[in-house]
């Protein structure tokens, strides 16, 4: 990504205009009853730090273990909640941009599909839906269209390949979507690192740049970068990505002003782990309730609290999201989402 060069008259700041800028950009945000993204997670509601602008935020997980999901519940957890306000003040133009290299939109936005009409992402997908049903998603897709979540990727039925943005790109469209649009750009979610496109042949060094660009973007509006993890952690004895388990990468961990780690016991062959002095035996739990168990490791904040985990059980493409262990069957809670 092209930066700016610094200029005399732009980036130096005397005592004076230091303090102007500073009081204006807080008033700013006085005005601004959304500023900030809470992640609004199960259970962390006085641990996480919000998310502002220059933050950069790190999903970190080896494939298959819920770091898209999680982006997916809190954009729409944010989404709602700028929704909300939006009924009330129309003239607010905020938004959420999702950038994804790795799922269609389509299925981007059957899961939004699925998490209000509790119809399966499988059967709303392959179109085993009646035609009551596809007039229950009519119904949903009105309600999804007030959701301020833009997303850019590729299309199952316009695209006959993968356009791989590179950091470049994805800078060009967020200034169209700020300039010509006319949007307030509130969350950027990158997903995922390794998807995309290098500009330099160094693997190594193209990820460190792509890093570098990433927290250069979150200077307007915080970033989400999602990340694979490395192989190597399926040989730990814990098997939860740590804050250096980025793949290809080795600046990932102090780009990030904040790391989450995602495992997922299914994905893995283990008979039992002990999180939080709590022993769960994975070996004889039911395949149903392990396919939704989730443990999040926090691994790096600015000001709050890290390196501790938390066990969630989630639904598919983020559809929802609890603490793990509450008194209701899955089965009740989910229906045909099974």
């Amino acid at each position: 990504m092209v930066l700016p060069k610094p200029d005399p008259k732009v980036h130096i700041f005397d005592p004076d205009r230091a303090v102007d800028t500073t009081l204006e950009f807080v008033h700013d945000r006085m005005g601004n009853p959304t500023i900030g993204i809470n992640p609004m997670l199960p259970g962390l509601s006085d641990k996480l730090d919000p998310w502002v602008a220059g933050d950069l935020i790190g999903f970190l997980g080896y494939t298959s273990n819920g770091k898209s999901s999680m982006a997916s519940y809190v954009v729409n957890q944010h989404g709602n909640r700028l929704a909300a306000y939006q009924k009330e003040h129309p003239d607010y133009n905020h938004v959420i941009v999702y950038f994804t290299w790795e799922q269609p939109i389509e299925q981007q936005t059957a899961v939004d599909f699925s998490r209000a009409s509790k119809i399966s992402v499988s059967d709303i997908l392959h179109g085993k839906i009646t035609e009551n049903q596809f007039k229950n998603l009519q119904t949903v897709g009105e309600q999804r269209k007030t959701l301020p979540i833009w997303l850019v990727g590729h299309s199952i039925k316009e695209d006959r390949t993968k356009p791989m943005l590179n950091m470049d790109e994805v800078n060009q469209i967020l200034m169209t979507i700020e300039g010509e649009r006319g949007m307030v750009v509130d969350l950027v979610v990158l997903d995922y690192l390794q998807r995309i496109r290098r500009m330099r042949p160094d693997i190594r060094e193209g990820y460190m740049q792509i890093c570098d660009d990433a927290r250069s973007m979150a200077l307007k509006s915080p970033v989400l970068l999602l990340s694979q993890a490395k192989r190597e952690i399926l040989k730990s004895s814990w098997p939860a990505p740590t804050i250096s388990d980025a793949q290809e990468t080795s600046n990932y961990e102090q780009s990030c002003t904040h790391m989450f780690g995602f495992m997922m016991p299914k994905q893995g062959k283990y008979k039992d782990m002990t999180i939080n002095g709590v022993l769960y035996n994975i070996e004889s739990m039911d395949k149903k309730l392990l396919d939704h168990m989730l443990v999040m490791s926090v691994l790096k904040q600015t000001l709050g609290p890290a390196t501790f985990d938390i066990v969630y059980e989630l639904g598919f493409g983020g559809t929802y999201l609890r603490e793990w262990g509450e008194p209701e069957p899955i089965e009740d809670r989910l229906g045909k989402l099974l």
